[in-house]
């Protein structure tokens, strides 16, 4: 898979993260959206105590502009519309098959419509940068990283600097997600920017914001009406960061024509 952040802010997470527990940030952005954690499934059942949960916002430095949608696609192996199924974890490796700072949400997505690159199977695999995680498994890849990097000199004194020597790592969780990226959601349909891992079999949507973007008008679960739909131009693309939606059509016929 294409390295396509900097590696600077990869251990910039990885310090900020080991360094220590800190108290959770409020999610105000997510009161103003009434965003519902798209992942109940697997949150659920960790049950988790929300003095147990750290929140870790990232800033994530990618070597192009993600926020350009032609740069956004030249990136791409596949752009897809698609409809999320389940999110069924978070882990620092099932993406690539290799530690991420940033552990990725995974599940599955059916796939409606292919924009560019061919996708054959009706259900796909994804990962997704941001989720939760325990303390435990998140450490059970990052120190063994860290030590390599030499990025933490000493996890556990600066556990103890912050007065947090004494947890139970198993029930105490990391959440981490990119700065102004939305969170998906079960049952939505969205149009993904994506790279294929042919080792893994996963395909890892990209680009924040820009690289998952919702669309309305239609329901995804019937895929010929949602198609006549798009051809009759009745579906609209959310623009993330200004909230407005635009043609799904237009813009694919901008892009991708």
């Amino acid at each position: 898979m294409k390295k396509i952040y900097g590696l600077a802010a990869l251990m910039l997470c990885i310090l900020i993260v080991l360094s220590g527990c800190g108290k959770s940030e409020k999610k105000t952005e997510e009161s103003k959206n009434k965003s519902i954690t798209t992942s109940e499934s697997y949150i659920d059942k960790l049950k988790i105590d929300k003095k147990n949960l750290t929140y870790t916002k990232v800033i994530p430095e990618y070597t192009f502009d993600v926020s350009n949608v032609t740069e956004l696609s030249k990136h791409a192996t596949h752009v897809f519309i698609g409809r999320v199924d389940s999110i069924d974890g978070c882990s620092t490796t099932v993406g690539s098959g290799e530690f991420s700072p940033v552990p990725e949400e995974y599940g599955k997505i059916s796939v409606i419509k292919s924009i560019k690159g061919e996708i054959k199977n009706k259900s796909i695999k994804y990962a997704r940068p941001g989720g939760v995680i325990s303390v435990a498994e998140y450490e059970k890849y990052a120190l063994e990283e860290a030590v390599k990097e030499e990025a933490v000199k000493n996890e556990e004194e600066n556990r103890k600097a912050s007065g947090k020597e004494n947890f139970d790592k198993k029930r105490s969780f990391y959440e981490m997600r990119h700065d102004g990226d939305i969170k998906i959601e079960t049952g939505k349909t969205y149009l993904f920017f994506a790279m294929y891992n042919r080792e893994t079999g996963y395909y890892f949507i990209f680009g924040n914001q820009y690289g998952s973007r919702e669309i309305s008008g239609m329901s995804g679960d019937d895929k010929k009406a949602f198609i006549k739909s798009l051809d009759k131009d009745e579906l609209k693309l959310r623009d993330n960061d200004t909230g407005k939606n635009e043609s799904l059509k237009n813009f694919i016929e901008k892009y991708f024509s």
